[in-house]
């Protein structure tokens, strides 16, 4: 993701922004469901580092044995067709999420994006086709969606059918304070401090995690986030989405073990898979 990307993230001021009071409520009984993922499920070497005797054209089915999400990058520039979108849930074991990003030609479209009613059902009725295992669609707003457009996208969110978990993506600090009508992704990148914000609207959430090339900020960051995952948990907050970005997508595993030795049993998914052991001869 180039998208806050800098050269000098070694030294940035990492340190957690204080929560706002809306967080500091009881959101549900103490059952949190950490889902990691990435934005890709094939990449070649990110398989093999999950299973090195999977083939690639099962990329899917071997990236959902230990990742237990995905950010869905693809319908960012397509919609999927319902063939296609069946044919993906039937890959995945029953507790894998889809986080499916609404299409480009909505989300860039400016003024009157609200009103492409004949893309956005299409899309949605797509999504719709994953059910339950319907994680936190999201759409992702350009840099020049500012306030001006908050009337606009009040409406629109208030437009979306409540069976689908829609969240949307900021990157305007002036929205900080702005409560949308529905959940906000939270972005946690290197070059852009000033937008990590982390309200809750809801008790489940998505996180878009922009890391750097395993670089030791990597691993300081996930502690900070161990330890804020861990007060939700309290707090009753039921499922965070954890989605992992680097520029080699392949170390997604790595953070992605490194969260679940911190966090144990409050990850879903990401055990190391073993070798299959050859009999003795």
């Amino acid at each position: 993701m180039e998208f806050g990307k800098t050269d000098r993230f070694q030294d940035i001021d990492y340190s957690f922004p204080e929560e706002p009071e809306r967080n500091f409520k009881n959101w549900g009984p103490s059952n949190l469901k950490v889902y990691v993922g990435a934005p890709v499920f094939n990449h070649s070497e990110l398989i093999k580092k999950i299973d090195r005797s999977a083939a690639l054209k099962n990329s899917l089915e071997t990236y959902a044995k230990f990742f237990s999400c995905i950010e869905l990058n693809s319908s960012f520039y397509s919609i999927p067709s319902f063939d296609q979108t069946k044919k993906w849930k039937s890959m995945v074991p029953g507790h894998f999420k889809f986080c499916c990003k609404f299409p480009k030609v909505v989300s860039h479209h400016g003024t009157g994006f609200s009103k492409l009613n004949t893309k956005i059902s299409e899309f949605l009725s797509a999504v719709n086709l994953f059910g339950d295992q319907n994680g936190s669609t999201f759409i992702q707003f350009p840099e020049h969606f500012d306030l001006n457009y908050l009337p606009e996208l009040k409406s629109f969110i208030k437009r979306l059918p409540s069976k689908i978990p829609v969240s949307v993506e900021l990157r305007d600090k002036e929205f900080k304070n702005e409560d949308i009508g529905c959940p906000k992704v939270i972005l946690d990148v290197a070059g852009r401090r000033e937008l990590f914000d982390l309200s809750l609207y809801s008790d489940w959430v998505l996180v878009r995690f922009v890391g750097n090339s395993l670089h030791e900020t990597d691993f300081q960051r996930l502690d900070n986030w161990v330890e804020q995952l861990k007060k939700w948990n309290e707090r009753g907050v039921s499922k965070v989405y954890f989605i992992l970005h680097q520029p080699n997508e392949a170390n997604c595993y790595d953070l992605a073990l490194y969260l679940k030795e911190k966090l144990g049993k409050l990850v879903i998914g990401c055990e190391e898979i073993q070798a299959p052991q050859m009999d003795l001869i």
